[in-house]
């Protein structure tokens, strides 16, 4: 039985050639029609994050006037698996992690409203929150790197977006 496949391939070189050809035609073919993603198009992952922009703002400010109070309501959103928040200097913000199984539209829709719901408690100095959810087509693919001696003309960041940026941002899909 071992030895069956490369007899037979000795044996009949032009079946094994047909079959190669059409190995190779139908892979071609496949190979271009299929769609180029970083990512699946049904790559949802069960997060969300939320951003407070609360200017001028010390943290304890933030804590206590923003993070426990919204903290209070999205606690009442149903499928979060795992909340974290954090209060810096001039923002809050918020991790959502909701069950596996969840339908993050109705998750995105469920924040919007608990956010709209305690919006008349929080500060009106605070900016619009923001809700950002996870988009594969906002990744970069490529991140580049440039070293510079240190003796270099002028400033680094004029030299390569005069000389780099402006010629990479002409190809095509950048």
């Amino acid at each position: 039985l071992a030895t069956f496949l490369p007899r037979h391939s000795l044996e009949r070189p032009i079946a094994v050639l047909v079959i190669f050809s059409v190995v190779l035609v139908l892979g071609g073919l496949s190979l271009e029609r299929m769609p180029l993603m970083l990512l699946p198009s049904e790559f949802d992952p069960p997060f969300l994050f939320v951003i407070f922009p609360y200017p001028n703002a010390n943290p304890k400010e933030v804590e206590t006037q923003i993070t426990l109070p919204v903290e209070e309501v999205l606690a009442t959103i149903h499928g979060i698996e795992q909340m974290e928040s954090r209060s810096s200097e001039n923002s809050a913000s918020f991790f959502l992690r909701f069950l596996p199984d969840a339908d993050m539209d109705n998750a995105y829709v469920d924040v919007r409203d608990a956010i709209d719901r305690v919006r008349g408690e929080l500060p009106e100095t605070m900016g619009n929150p923001r809700i950002l959810r996870f988009d594969p087509n906002a990744s970069p693919v490529v991140f580049l790197s440039v070293k510079l001696p240190r003796e270099s003309l002028g400033d680094p960041h004029r030299l390569l977006d005069e000389h780099l940026a402006r010629k990479l941002l002409r190809i095509p899909g950048v």
